[in-house]
């Protein structure tokens, strides 16, 4: 079992020492011991169902003895990359799921029997063969739920031998290809986003769609998404290409997009759906404009990937629309983060926090059961707001549209206060 490095010693206290609670006064429970107190970072308690608590000090110079009770340890394995080339997000996530364990138990009622989570995490790459191992390992050690992993060729190893051991999943993966009953996903899916950000334009009014994706089960992903809203609706959709996964030669895929076109002519498309993040779409932004694919002629439109505060002020990026989860409830999240490492979380982080929390709620509530899990109200979780899970593992998201700004995010359209139908 990897240990992750450099974190903090209080929260290396909480894993080992997770049968103990913090000496402070302890909040009533407000539903006979059901209904968690809600987390600072719930923007609504429309579903009453928050899986997170605040953790706030006791008063100055108090002292109230640990009660001594006997827990119930769970012994749940995390299984994200702790070494390269993904150590960076790996260990993020690490981090995010430490404080997530601190901010549940902090201040949790205390009772005899109560279910108390054991974190246990794992290095598992990018490598299904490696993965395999690392699961069998951390079933042979205990683990009576899995966290994880993140990618879609790990979750697909692990997934049937967490199956044939009866041990339920959550998962990080974005790929409802590799989700299953019992195998869960907490990844944020680009098909519903992108359904999102297309209801969002064409209710602006733009009515003719065009997509320039990279050719990768990603674009082909937003590819079908894309294709599915444009059948539905009253738009048309222009065309759509898939370039090189490098990027190195996009040209002749955005001249297929406007044709025969000359300066003087208008595009034949009123937005362009991408699917890149980061510097990846900068540089597409840099390249489009060489074709007069410009924001003043286009309105460009992308995934979460955008969800990047380092693409704030990119001239040709102002106004890009993307959906993303609520954006007050993972700035609370991402400012804890901040102040308790002293780095700002990358997006997926706030993941591990969820995933923790969630957890914790449904050990709670006796385990991770289908029932529970595919309830119609979801759940409403501390960092990325409501969700819902459906039986073959997929999940759906009360999403906000946005909009890339010079210095800040603008939001577009909020995300809806009940999980649509």
């Amino acid at each position: 079992m990897i240990q992750g490095k450099n974190i903090r010693m209080r929260n290396l206290f909480i894993l080992t020492l997770v049968s103990m609670v913090a000496c402070k006064p302890m909040p009533p429970s407000n539903d006979a011991g059901n209904a968690i107190p809600p987390s600072p970072y719930h923007a609504s308690q429309q579903t009453q169902i928050p899986v997170s608590r605040s953790s706030l000090p006791a008063p100055a110079n108090s002292y109230v003895p640990a009660p001594q009770v006997r827990y119930q340890h769970k012994k749940v394995a995390f299984l994200v990359p702790l070494s390269a080339p993904s150590a960076e997000i790996g260990k993020a996530m690490l981090d995010a799921a430490m404080l997530g364990l601190f901010d549940v138990y902090a201040n949790a009622p205390v009772h005899e029997g109560a279910a108390r989570i054991q974190l246990m995490p794992y290095d598992t790459p990018a490598d299904p063969k490696l993965s395999a191992k690392v699961a069998q390992e951390a079933i042979d050690d205990g683990a009576q739920v899995i966290i994880g992993p993140l990618y879609a060729s790990s979750v697909a190893a692990v997934a049937p031998i967490a199956k044939r051991h009866n041990i339920p999943m959550i998962n990080f993966s974005n790929n409802i290809g590799v989700t299953g009953a019992g195998n869960y996903t907490l990844g944020f899916m680009p098909a519903e986003q992108v359904l999102k950000v297309l209801d969002a334009t064409m209710a602006r009014g733009d009515k003719k769609i065009a997509a320039l994706l990279p050719a990768s089960p990603y674009g082909d992903v937003v590819e079908e998404a894309v294709i599915d809203h444009t059948d539905a609706h009253a738009t048309e959709l222009v065309g759509v290409a898939h370039y090189p996964l490098d990027g190195s030669n996009i040209a002749p895929y955005v001249q297929r997009l406007i044709g025969n076109t000359s300066e003087k002519d208008p595009l034949p498309f009123d937005a362009l759906v991408v699917a890149e993040g980061g510097e990846t779409f900068i540089q597409l932004l840099k390249d489009l404009k060489k074709f007069r694919v410009t924001p003043d002629k286009v309105h460009y439109l992308g995934t979460g990937l955008l969800d990047d505060r380092s693409l704030l002020g990119i001239a040709d990026g102002i106004g890009t629309w993307y959906a993303t989860t609520p954006s007050a409830m993972y700035e609370g999240f991402s400012t804890r983060f901040e102040a308790e490492y002293d780095y700002r979380p990358p997006r997926l982080a706030s993941l591990g926090y969820d995933a923790v929390a969630l957890v914790a709620y449904l050990l709670e509530q006796g385990g991770v059961t289908e029932t529970i899990m595919t309830r119609y109200h979801g759940f409403e979780l501390p960092a990325n707001g409501l969700i819902r899970f459906h039986q073959d593992g997929s999940n759906q998201r009360s999403l906000a549209v946005m909009a890339l700004g010079a210095h800040t995010m603008e939001e577009i359209m909020p995300a809806q206060r009940v999980l649509p139908e």
